[in-house]
């Protein structure tokens, strides 16, 4: 039996998604050798495939695109979220525009991961939830 490859969607091609991995000087500090970026996470696991990013900064999409070979390229995300036939999408933009994507995220049909600052990620969970006065059930402030 054939395990499922899960189709991965970035948006955001910056550093965290992309290129943070090249400002760390591994010889010189004593962290892991593992990727530390998105793209570079899902490069090492062999049940994911990178197939489509979206960043508004052309040059970033296009360079992204080049470096981890991801051919479908969107300047725009919701088209990629229409368009690509997606199980996980990676967001790594600027936080303050996490809460608005994670709205457009078809939830019962993807999985969305966040990296970034926790009361970015509670308002995108209270969205998400419909309960805009409410934190997770586990957050405690």
């Amino acid at each position: 039996m054939t395990e499922k490859v899960y189709r991965v969607g970035i948006i955001g091609c910056g550093r965290i998604t992309s290129t943070i991995d090249d400002e760390i000087d591994f010889a010189t500090y004593e962290v892991s050798r593992a990727p530390l970026c998105h793209a570079g996470g899902y490069q090492e696991v062999p049940r994911t495939e990178m197939v489509a990013a979206a960043d508004v900064i052309e040059g970033k999409l296009q360079a992204f695109g080049q470096r981890w070979g991801v051919a479908h390229l969107y300047s725009d995300y919701e088209e990629m979220l229409t368009k690509e036939d997606l199980d996980i999408v990676s967001i790594g933009t600027r936080p303050q525009h996490h809460a608005d994507i994670t709205d457009n995220v078809d939830h019962e049909r993807l999985h969305a991961g966040i990296r970034r600052r926790a009361a970015t990620v509670v308002k995108a969970d209270q969205r998400v939830r419909g309960k805009p006065d409410e934190g997770p059930a586990d957050y405690k402030e």
